[in-house]
């Protein structure tokens, strides 16, 4: 009985036929790019058999697919040996003549991918700051078949010109409209671009010493007000880190609301927790209590006790005392003399905070925990207290569904209706100019 032969064999067989090199050199990088590269991801001892066989059979293999696939599969090696057979190939030395002429426009096409590689690896010596750019945005427009990875590797020096070359890569391939939208749903990226974004200098004050277009950067993929935030994969949870460690109170509270808002984010308690956290530390720096802070912070604090009630509501039962917490907020605030003293002005300035814009029974809630612990009720707790269950009256006014409001209502509107019909004038005896309101009564 024969035996089959295996594919390897057949090409041996096949390599040295001048009328079957096109089907040779098909099925030589098929069988590389499908069956050896792939192995890679579980045996990395793979690797010296790929570059063996590149050894052997190299100049029967297609190296644009071949290389594409080696930088697919990340092998630096495999890439190098490829990049070697490329210095014998004719349009290898084109592309490359092509890519050294200064000020040449030059669009990307697959079969110049290994000059590009090879071009790439002088950018860090290049001095023309408009060639680097050419060769960057060559290196954008070749994603996928270029990876990051690749750029990466070059500028991975200490010197923060390397890292510029980078950075401008990642900014040129996540761009919101003219980047790779596969590359902006790339988590990794995404991550490693906002990293950059705000990383900053050994300066003490962190927050002033980031560059700011980076920062408009990372703002474009965290802060909702940014159009072009939904074209990017958002961690949230990651995003609201990076924003409380570089200074961006605000961006960080706008991101903790958006985390509310979902139900993944809102029901896991660890995220919550570690959120909860952060805003309790926000609203103490609110208060002024902080030398970094100067003054009382009114938009800052009201925003919080927004949270806490949104945070009652969206999270998990009994994981937010709003009450306690508005009341634990409020006493970080309280005057220097102790409890015993009259509001300071901070307390006061809070105290309006929680009658006019908390829900009313919130700042009841509250109050009474104030009052239990002994603070004297000044004409500011009452006129608070006034405030509060007059707006709580108003709500439930507007709240209520009355049937006799809406019948007199309904009156009212069919009346004027009928006499705007009749051009008459209503009547002026004692029963409609009560219906009208323009009864009229001495006393």
């Amino acid at each position: 009985r024969r035996k089959k032969k295996t594919l390897q064999e057949t090409i041996e067989e096949m390599e040295l036929d001048p009328e079957t090199r096109v089907e040779t050199c098909f099925l030589l990088t098929f069988y590389f790019t499908r069956e050896i590269l792939p192995s890679l991801v579980d045996d990395k001892a793979t690797e010296e058999r790929a570059i063996a066989f590149v050894e052997q059979y190299g100049s029967y293999l297609k190296l644009p697919i071949s290389i594409a696939y080696a930088i697919f599969m990340e092998s630096e090696k495999i890439v190098a040996k490829l990049l070697e057979l490329a210095v014998h190939d004719k349009r290898h030395k084109e592309f490359m003549k092509l890519l050294s002429r200064p000020n040449s426009l030059v669009l990307y096409d697959p079969t110049m991918l290994s000059a590009l590689c090879a071009r790439l690896q002088g950018i860090r010596t290049e001095k023309k700051e408009e060639n680097r750019l050419r060769i960057i945005g060559l290196c954008v427009r070749a994603y996928p078949d270029l990876r990051p990875w690749q750029i990466r590797k070059l500028c991975s020096g200490s010197k923060p010109a390397d890292e510029a070359i980078y950075y401008e890569y990642l900014s040129q391939l996540l761009h919101p409209t003219e980047g790779h939208e596969k590359a902006r749903e790339d988590e990794g990226l995404v991550k490693e671009w906002c990293t950059l974004s705000v990383k900053t200098t050994s300066s003490g004050f962190i927050w002033r010493t980031v560059d700011k277009t980076r920062m408009d950067n990372f703002k474009t993929v965290a802060s909702r007000k940014d159009t072009n935030h939904r074209h990017y994969h958002r961690d949230l949870p990651f995003l609201m880190e990076l924003s409380i460690a570089h200074g961006q109170r605000d961006l960080f509270l706008d991101l903790v609301d958006e985390m509310l808002d979902n139900p993944a984010y809102a029901s896991n308690r660890e995220v919550m927790t570690t959120v909860l956290e952060n805003v309790r530390k926000i609203g103490k720096e609110a208060l002024g209590m902080n030398e970094s802070i100067d003054a009382f912070d009114d938009k800052t604090i009201r925003w919080i006790v927004s949270l806490f009630e949104k945070m009652a509501l969206n999270c998990e039962d009994g994981f937010v005392s709003v009450p306690k917490e508005v009341y634990e907020l409020w006493s970080a605030c309280e005057h220097p003399l102790g409890s015993s003293a009259a509001p300071g002005e901070e307390e006061r300035a809070f105290l309006q905070i929680l009658a006019r814009d908390s829900a009313p029974k919130c700042s009841l809630d509250t109050m009474s925990l104030w009052a239990e612990r002994g603070r004297p009720a000044g004409d500011e707790l009452l006129s608070a207290l006034h405030t509060t269950l007059t707006r709580g009256a108003q709500m439930g006014v507007h709240e209520e569904l009355s049937s006799t409001l809406l019948h007199i209502h309904q009156w009212q509107l069919e009346s004027n209706y009928e006499a705007q019909q009749q051009h008459q004038e209503p009547k002026k005896d004692i029963w409609s100019r009560m219906k009208h309101g323009h009864l009229a009564v001495q006393k």
